[in-house]
């Protein structure tokens, strides 16, 4: 799932720059929309890419008992 973390990061930059590739940086609350929302999809992604992928699965943390 890592690679849906990445592609999350990169859809999250993507969101911060489109406003200014596709030339609607002059419409202030949909530049500002995207600048935000990009920047909280692009640190969540960066988190959860680089988390560490020690935790056991649901399913063998219950059968364990």
């Amino acid at each position: 799932m890592k690679g849906l973390s990445w592609a999350n990061f990169i859809l999250g930059l993507w969101l911060i720059v489109a406003p200014f590739a596709l030339h609607y940086r002059d419409i202030t609350v949909a530049m500002w929309n995207n600048v935000i929302v990009g920047i909280v999809v692009a640190i969540l992604a960066i988190y959860r890419a680089l988390e560490k992928a020690d935790m056991e699965p649901l399913h063998q943390q219950h059968s364990a008992h």
